[in-house]
């Protein structure tokens, strides 16, 4: 779920937002700790960062890099 949003939104701070919402509620009905709920979150957004990297962050990459936007894609799919 949260890799499909890391791609969608390309802001990792409203994807963690976002499936912090809807994941916390049912994990505290099925009990789950609440440090271990909001370690698991935390970690995901990091993972959302880079796996795969958002839109945005290749955009932005591309440009500082100066390398093809095209190459950049490639490389998202074939390292």
């Amino acid at each position: 779920m949260s890799v499909i949003f890391a791609v969608c939104s390309g802001v990792i701070g409203a994807k963690e937002t976002v499936v912090g919402l809807l994941a916390t509620p049912v994990m505290l009905r099925y009990g789950y700790d609440k440090a271990l709920i909001s370690g698991t979150i935390t970690a995901d957004g990091s993972l959302g960062a880079i796996i795969p990297p958002p839109l945005v962050v290749v955009i932005i990459l591309a440009a500082v890099s100066e390398m093809s936007l095209g190459d950049m894609f490639t490389g998202m799919f074939i390292p």
